[in-house]
């Protein structure tokens, strides 16, 4: 199944600390903020996230290659001395790749490329540690829902800590609203 850039819109949120922030879809347009994110980032963080480079020639080369989408591109952004900033940049691909499906398959966990998803999740490193990475999952795995998808895993290369599970639910529970979706690790959680 493909992805559908064009079908996600951009959502104002808030940060525990009040500060407003915009999730959205990356555009052709975005190559230089996403450029100063990339480069930006320290090589702890650029350990934990591996789908490609982190580089201004990177930046452009995605911006530029949006389609076809198999994969959303999104940015989490806050206003930064009149300037939108990237603080978070996420990958969401409908469907598991080979390698993964048999990755998750040796632990006993059967993935489904027609209802499952990879996610690959980065905030900026001023940012971390501070609830951002949470309250841009839980909009990311939101929009995966919307799209049809029931679990998601980290995308191989991104590593998992303790606050990313290996896979994580994406309909709702029986707990509601009061429930932690970046919790559950099995299908049975809830």
């Amino acid at each position: 199944q493909r992805a559908d850039q064009n079908a996600v819109e951009a959502v104002s949120l808030q940060l525990v600390t009040g500060q407003p922030v915009v999730f959205r879809p990356l555009g052709a347009g975005d190559a230089g903020i996403l450029g100063r994110y990339f480069v930006g980032l320290l090589d702890n963080t650029t350990k934990r996230f591996a789908p490609h480079a982190f580089d201004q020639a990177t930046a452009d080369r995605l911006c530029a290659e949006l389609e076809p989408l198999q994969m959303l591109r999104l940015i989490g952004t806050r206003e930064a001395d009149g300037q939108e900033q990237v603080i978070g940049y996420f990958l969401l691909c409908f469907g598991v790749g080979e390698g993964t499906a048999q990755r998750y398959q040796r632990h006993g966990v059967a993935l489904d490329p027609q209802t499952d998803c990879e996610v690959a999740p980065s905030v900026a490193d001023a940012f971390q540690d501070q609830g951002v990475g949470t309250v841009f999952m839980q909009q990311l795995l939101e929009t995966a829902r919307r799209q049809g998808r029931r679990r998601a895993v980290l995308m191989g290369g991104t590593m998992a800590t303790t606050h990313a599970r290996k896979v994580i639910k994406v309909r709702s529970c029986r707990y509601g609203t009061r429930c932690n979706s970046a919790t559950h690790v099995s299908p049975q959680a809830c």
